[in-house]
């Protein structure tokens, strides 16, 4: 009598032959069973690891099984393309194709900045004021080794800074005509 079981067993424990008709199934009887009933699973859903889980086993097994077996993997491949053959019939189902066979079906996006002849100061400078965190994005305006102030004098703790520059910011101030304000 066979099994009418409708859940498969979950556990590596139950993997035990199974009587069909007064036979008992071989090792590689069922193992074949198993592959067919993952093919059959996976090409409605091909979801590996919902397809595995359908037969009571592991992503690993299937996996392993794929690499031992090139007939089995072809027909996992098949069965994957008939799924996305039956998908693309139906308008509707375009979101559930981005989102299982992303690697076919997500649409690539390429995103071209148009700067309007401003510079990159001036951009993040609009953004701080739409309210937008620059801050990542700051460290591209940071002062390159040609536009920091010169190097203070070997041994000097002064905090006078260069001519011309605020000493607690290091930024430059209005010029000068060098008489003491």
């Amino acid at each position: 009598m066979a099994k009418n079981n409708p859940l498969p067993p979950l556990t590596r424990e139950t993997h035990k032959p199974d009587t069909i008709e007064g036979h008992v199934e071989t090792e590689q009887e069922r193992i074949a069973r198993l592959k067919l009933e993952y093919v059959d699973y996976y090409r409605e859903l091909p979801v590996q690891k919902l397809a595995a889980a359908s037969i009571g086993r592991d992503d690993d097994t299937i996996i392993r099984w794929r690499g031992q077996d090139q007939e089995f993997a072809e027909q996992v491949q098949q069965a994957r393309a008939a799924w996305a053959l039956k998908k693309t019939k139906r308008v509707d189902d375009t979101w559930l194709l981005e989102r299982v066979l992303r690697e076919e079906f997500t649409p690539r996006v390429d995103v071209v900045v148009s700067s309007q002849d401003k510079t990159l100061e001036q951009l993040i400078a609009e953004a701080r004021l739409r309210g937008i965190d620059t801050t990542s994005y700051e460290r591209l305006i940071a002062p390159t080794p040609d536009t920091q102030p010169p190097a203070e004098p070997a041994g000097g703790d002064s905090q006078a800074g260069a001519a011309g520059e605020d000493p607690a910011s290091g930024l430059a101030t209005p010029a000068s005509d060098g008489s003491a304000g």
